[in-house]
């Protein structure tokens, strides 16, 4: 296994940063050594092999091409009523990132970040039982270019920074703008400031007056999307007036009068 390069206090919350040229999986590595990370390590790969995403999806990350890493985090500090924020609330941190760097970015429940109306950015949250530590894997896609979508044959659109504002970013310095987004994001939730988050959330909101349709574990919903809850649900109201709150699942644009 690579020796990473460590930086100490360079992490969030006085946390490392753990650079590695290549890993399968930054939130493999993260949760393999759970018990050896301190709140606030960030765990980086230049190239990531064997990426995991919701709901099982994969990916390859090229160095250059996109920033890929996870932050730790103590469950200590994340009690399990506020674990559903930690998504939103890291979705926000990449949000103020990209806008900060000129890209006009929303974001999309659970945790994706939307440019254009094509996906830039996404988050796997996992969670070490035994050493209670969370670990928040991100992916945002710096320098890919259209022609490296095409070959991907992705199921839905994805975009760039680069394709965003036509112009190549450092991943390096993508990090570095990075991290005090995510301080900031990552402590209002640490903090269960709810009504925080929830109106940061509704001022972005990708899917706001939309017509949706929801995967979900006991299947699909569709109808008008009604907002996100204080509690990081979904709240949706199909075409027969039910009222349905969502707490795990997968959303996408639909016109709800082509559901049955």
């Amino acid at each position: 296994m690579e020796t990473p390069h460590s930086e100490a206090n360079a992490g969030l919350w006085g946390g490392r940063l753990l650079t590695f040229l290549s890993l399968p999986s930054t939130n493999q590595w993260a949760l393999t050594h759970a018990e050896s990370c301190a709140h606030g390590d960030v765990i980086r790969a230049v190239t990531q092999t064997a990426g995991r995403g919701r709901l099982g999806r994969t990916w390859e990350s090229p160095g250059a091409r996109e920033l890929t890493m996870s932050v730790v985090l103590k469950g200590q500090y994340c009690p399990q009523a506020i674990a559903p924020l930690l998504g939103p609330a890291t979705a926000l941190g990449i949000r103020g990132m990209l806008a900060d760097a000129g890209v006009p970015a929303t974001v999309k429940w659970p945790n994706d970040v939307m440019a254009g109306g094509a996906k830039i950015a996404g988050i796997l949250i996992e969670h070490n039982l035994r050493a209670d530590r969370y670990v928040l894997g991100i992916g945002i896609n710096v320098n890919v270019t259209q022609s490296e979508f095409d070959d991907m044959e992705l199921l839905a659109p994805a975009t760039s920074m680069w394709l965003s504002t036509q112009r190549a970013h450092a991943p390096d310095t993508v990090l570095a703008t990075l991290l005090p987004f995510l301080d900031t994001a990552l402590s209002a939730a640490m903090s269960d400031l709810r009504l925080e988050i929830g109106s940061a959330w509704a001022s972005h909101d990708y899917l706001r007056d939309r017509q949706i349709r929801v995967n979900t574990p006991g299947g699909v919903i569709a109808g008008a999307y009604r907002g996100m809850t204080a509690e990081g649900a979904l709240r949706l109201t199909d075409r027969a007036g039910r009222e349905h709150t969502v707490l795990s699942g997968d959303a996408s644009l639909r016109d709800a009068s082509h559901d049955a």
